[in-house]
C-alpha cells in the first residue's frame, strides 16, 4: 500500500512468521549433509546433489541446524532462491519449490536424523549404495499387507514361517536376508527385485558370440 506520499511503503518487505510463507534457503550445514552421505553411501554424483541442490525453509531459529524437510532444486532455481535470500528473503513469496528428498525422523541408534522420502527416490535411488534392500515382489507384498493390517497369501505365510529366527518378518529369501544384514539403524529403502531383461539379453548375446567363436576355431 502507499505510505501517504503516493510511494509504495516498505512495510512487510522482510519475512516474518505472521506471513506464513517462510523463505526457501540453502542448506549449508556440513555435519547434516555428511551424516546423510555416510548413512546412505552416496555416490560422487549423489554428494554433488547434496552440496549443490539441497534447500529448506527458514521456519525458525530452533530448526536452523536440523530442518524438518530438505528439498532438491535445480542449479538455476537455487541461484534464484539464493539471490532472494541475500536480500532478506522478502522479495519472493515461494509457495513450493523442489522435490522433497529427506524428512527429519529420528530412530533409536541411528546416526542420521533423516529418512529418504518416496517423492525423492526417483532422484536419489541411483546414488545410494547403502540402506537399500531389494526384495521379491511377494516379500514386499507381505510387508505392505502387515503394515496395513491385511491378510497375506497362504504361500507367503508359509515362507514367512520358515524364515531364520534373526530375520525380520516378511523377509525370507537368501538375497534379501543378505542385504538386510548390511543395513544399520534408520531408514531402509525397500525396492522390488526384478529381472533385468536388458542385462539378460546382453548375457545371452555374449554366450552366443563365445560359442560361435569356439565353433569357428574348431573348424
Amino acid at each position: 500500500g502507499d505510505d501517504g506520499d503516493g510511494k509504495k511503503g516498505k512495510k512487510g518487505a522482510d519475512w516474518n512468521e505472521s506471513k506464513r510463507v517462510a523463505p526457501v534457503t540453502t542448506v549449508s550445514n556440513d555435519a547434516l549433509t555428511s551424516s546423510i552421505e555416510s548413512q546412505y553411501g552416496m555416490t560422487d554424483r549423489g554428494r554433488e546433489l547434496l552440496t549443490r541442490g539441497l534447500v529448506t525453509r527458514r521456519v525458525g531459529e530452533a530448526e536452523s541446524d536440523k530442518p524438518k524437510r530438505l528439498y532438491f532444486v535445480s542449479g538455476g532455481a537455487k541461484k534464484l532462491l539464493s539471490a532472494d535470500a541475500r536480500g532478506g528473503g522478502g522479495g519472493l513469496q515461494v509457495v513450493a519449490a523442489g522435490v522433497k528428498a529427506f524428512e527429519r525422523q529420528t530412530a533409536p541408534g541411528a546416526k542420521c536424523d533423516y529418512r529418504a522420502t518416496q517423492e525423492g527416490l526417483d532422484v536419489l535411488l541411483p546414488h545410494l549404495t547403502k540402506q537399500v534392500v531389494r526384495a521379491s515382489k511377494r516379500e514386499i507384498e507381505s510387508v505392505l499387507c502387515r503394515q496395513q493390517g491385511q491378510p497375506i497369501s497362504a504361500q507367503a505365510s508359509s515362507a514367512n514361517l520358515l524364515r531364520p529366527v534373526d530375520a525380520p518378518e516378511g523377509c525370507w529369501e537368501k538375497d534379501t536376508l543378505a542385504a538386510m544384514r548390511k543395513v544399520t539403524s534408520g531408514c531402509v529403502v525397500l525396492v522390488a527385485r526384478v529381472r533385468d531383461v536388458g542385462h539378460a539379453s546382453d548375457e545371452r548375446d555374449r554366450k552366443k558370440a563365445k560359442k560361435e567363436k569356439k565353433e569357428k576355431k574348431e573348424k
